[in-house]
């Protein structure tokens, strides 16, 4: 268990800096969270994301990531900084 905690904490801080990214982002764009940022983003490459939600407070972080757009700068942003980090769950991408 601890080598798989530790594996996990160490995919963590790859992440740290694109999470970085999503605050600065959802700053500029009226206090997004990040996890408004990511839905947006997947909006943005034509992807129809279906989050779960269980809640009204999750429903509203849901529609708080709709009816404005990232620029395709910020897109791209992400995109780089993305890059090389792998899921931590199934390698969907290998398939």
């Amino acid at each position: 268990m601890g080598h798989q905690a530790s594996s996990f904490c160490d995919s963590l801080d790859v992440v740290e800096p694109l999470i970085a990214l999503m605050q600065e982002i959802g700053h500029v764009h009226g206090e997004k969270s990040p996890s408004q940022v990511a839905l947006n983003w997947c909006l943005c490459k034509g992807v129809v994301p279906i989050p779960g939600v269980k809640t009204p407070q999750q429903a509203q972080q849901v529609r708080g990531a709709m009816g404005w757009r990232l620029t395709p700068s910020e897109v791209k942003a992400l995109d780089d900084a993305s890059e090389g980090i792998r899921t931590l769950g199934a390698p969907f991408e290998e398939w």
